[in-house]
C-alpha cells in the first residue's frame, strides 16, 4: 500500500515523534511510506531509510494575517499538487490547519481516502474554531483518536467513523521492562515532574503548592522539573514567592530521561489535559510509583488503574495531591508494588499491538467503497 503522512513540520514533540514511529513501523511492513512536511524539520534522523522525507520548505510570513490566510491558501494549492504527484492510497493527517482546508477541497475534487489522527484534547478547543475544526472532520474518511474519551466528545458522523487506537510504549534497545528493580530503600528523596513548563496546561503551580504540603511531613524531599518551556519565568517567580528555591529545581531538559528518573521516590504528572501522556509512560516503563491527575481526555485513566499501578487524583485537587505523594514516600509495601506493576503497561501498549491496530485502519479504509 502507497502511505502519504503530512505535518507541518518534524520536531521534537509528542505528535511528529509518533508520526515517525509509525511511518517507519508501516516502511517496516513492507508498505511504501512517504512523510510530507510543510517546513524546515529538525528529526529526519529519527526516520528509517524506508521512508521517503519530503518537505516542500514553505517560508511563513511574519504577518499574522498574511500567515493565516493566504499563507494557508498557498500551502493548501502546493499541498495538493504534491499529493497528485505521490498519487497515494491513504493520507495520514496528524491533524492541522492546512490539513483541515485540504479536507475540505477534497471533498469537491478527486476524492482520496483521508485518515485524520486527532491528538489535541477536543474539550479544549472552543468558540468558532471548534465549528470549524469539527466540522471540516466530517469530510475524512476515518478519525483516529488516542482515547476513548476524545472520541465521545464527537456525535454523529464523525463518532461513527472513527476509532480509538492509544499510543505504544516504545522501548529503546537497552531497555528491558522490570528487569532493573529498584527497591523502595534504594529510592532518593526526589519527587520528579517531566515536561513542558506550561501553567495552563501542565499546571507545575499545582504541584508546587501540593509540595509545600508534602514538606511540612518529610523536609528532606526535593521536587525536580525535567523540561523547559515559555513559563519558566513564572514558575520560577513561584518557587522564589513560596521561599523554595533550594527545594524546587528546574532542571532543564534532559537528554536520558531514564537516568534522571528511575531512582526518584515519586513521579508526579499534574496537567489538567494531555493527550496519552509520554512522560507517564516513561514513568511507569521505569517502574517509577506514579501519581497523575485524571487530565482530559482520559489518557493517564487508561494508563493508571488507581490503586494497583499508580494514584489518580482529580485535577487541581492540591490538598489529594500531596495526599498521595505522602502516601508513596512513607508507604514502602504500595510503592513496591507500582513499581513491580508499572511496567506490565509496556505489554499493554506494545509496539507490535499498537503497530498492528495502525495497519488494520489503513486496509480498511484503502478497502472501504
Amino acid at each position: 500500500m502507497k502511505m502519504l503522512f503530512t505535518i507541518p513540520r518534524l520536531v521534537y514533540s509528542g505528535a511528529p515523534k509518533i508520526l515517525a514511529w509509525i511511518a517507519n513501523n508501516m516502511a517496516k511492513k513492507g508498505h511504501e511510506v512517504t512523510i510530507l512536511t510543510f517546513f524546515k524539520s529538525n528529526i529526519e534522523k529519527e526516520i528509517s531509510e524506508n521512508v521517503t522525507v519530503t518537505s516542500l520548505d514553505i517560508k511563513q510570513s511574519k504577518n499574522w494575517f498574511i500567515r493565516n490566510t493566504f499563507g494557508m491558501l498557498k500551502i493548501n494549492h502546493i499541498l495538493h499538487k504534491n499529493v497528485n504527484e505521490i498519487n497515494p492510497d491513504v493520507i495520514i493527517s496528524f491533524i492541522d490547519s492546512v490539513s483541515l482546508l485540504y479536507l475540505l477541497k477534497n471533498r469537491f475534487s478527486k476524492k482520496r481516502k483521508i485518515v485524520v489522527s486527532e491528538r489535541a484534547d477536543p474539550y479544549q478547543i472552543k468558540g468558532i474554531m471548534s465549528k470549524i475544526r469539527f466540522g471540516l472532520m466530517k469530510n475524512a474518511s476515518w478519525s483516529v483518536f488516542q482515547t476513548d474519551g476524545a472520541r465521545e466528545f464527537f456525535k454523529g458522523k464523525i463518532f461513527e467513523k472513527s476509532s480509538v487506537i492509544p499510543n505504544p510504549v516504545i522501548l529503546e534497545n537497552s531497555d528491558n521492562p522490570g528487569e532493573e528493580k529498584i527497591d523502595f530503600s534504594m529510592r532518593d528523596n526526589r519527587i520528579v515532574s517531566v515536561g513542558r513548563l506550561s501553567l495552563t496546561q501542565k499546571r507545575q503551580d499545582v504541584l508546587i503548592n501540593a509540595f509545600k504540603i508534602v514538606l511540612e511531613k518529610h523536609p528532606e524531599m526535593q521536587l525536580v522539573f525535567y523540561g523547559d518551556g515559555q513559563d519558566r519565568a513564572k514558575i520560577e517567580s513561584i518557587i522564589k514567592e513560596n521561599g523554595l528555591e533550594n527545594k524546587v529545581i528546574l532542571a532543564g531538559v534532559t537528554k536520558d530521561v531514564k537516568e534522571s528518573i528511575k531512582k526518584a521516590k515519586v513521579f508526579v504528572l499534574s496537567s489538567d489535559f494531555e493527550g496519552i501522556p509520554n512522560a507517564l509512560i516513561e514513568a511507569m516503563q521505569y517502574g517509577v510509583p506514579s501519581v497523575s491527575t485524571d487530565c482530559s481526555p482520559g489518557g493517564a485513566r487508561l494508563l493508571i488503574n488507581d490503586g494497583e499501578n499508580g494514584f489518580i487524583v482529580p485535577c487541581g485537587n492540591i490538598e489529594k495531591l500531596a495526599e498521595k505523594i505522602n502516601i508513596l514516600i512513607e508507604n514502602s509495601e504500595i510503592s513496591n508494588k507500582f513499581s513491580k506493576s508499572s511496567p506490565k503497561i509496556c505489554e499493554t501498549f506494545s509496539e507490535e499491538k499498537i503497530a498492528n491496530m495502525w495497519e488494520d485502519c489503513f486496509i480498511k479504509i484503502r478497502d472501504k467503497k
